[in-house]
C-alpha cells in the first residue's frame, strides 16, 4: 500500500490526511489491509473535545484557560480513524507542502503593509 504521492505506507508511519468519520486527522498509522482498495487503514490520534462529549479512551483532563486562571474542562481522548492510504501523506512529505520557507513579495519588496 501506497500514500497519496505513491510513498510505501508502514505501521508506525505518523501521517495527515483525510479520514472517512472524523475530517482531517493527524496520527499514527495502526494498521494497513493489503488487497484492499478503500478503507484499508487505521490512523489513531489524540481529539481534545469538551468534557460532556467525550467518546473513546480518556487521555488527560485540560483546562482551556485563554490567558485565565479559569476555564472550560475538556477531555483528551484517543480514537481511531478508519481511511484509506491514498488519502494520507507521511507527515515529512506533508511538511513539505504546508510550509513556505519565504515570502516572495516580502523578498522583493514589494509587500504592502497596510493590507496586514
Amino acid at each position: 500500500m501506497h500514500y497519496r504521492n505513491g510513498r510505501l505506507a508502514v505501521v508506525g508511519d505518523r501521517v495527515i490526511g483525510k479520514g472517512y468519520n472524523y475530517g482531517i486527522v493527524a496520527g499514527t498509522v495502526l494498521s494497513i489491509t493489503t488487497g484492499c482498495d478503500s478503507c484499508n487503514c487505521v490512523v489513531g490520534f489524540l481529539k481534545t473535545v469538551p468534557i460532556d462529549e467525550h467518546h473513546g479512551l480518556l487521555v488527560a483532563l485540560r483546562r482551556n484557560t485563554n490567558g485565565g486562571t479559569s476555564g472550560e474542562l475538556n477531555a483528551v481522548v484517543y480514537q481511531e480513524e478508519y481511511t484509506q492510504c491514498d488519502n494520507l501523506l507521511h507527515v515529512d512529505d506533508a511538511w513539505g507542502r504546508a510550509v513556505c520557507t519565504s515570502d516572495p513579495d516580502e523578498e522583493k519588496g514589494d509587500k504592502d503593509d497596510s493590507t496586514i
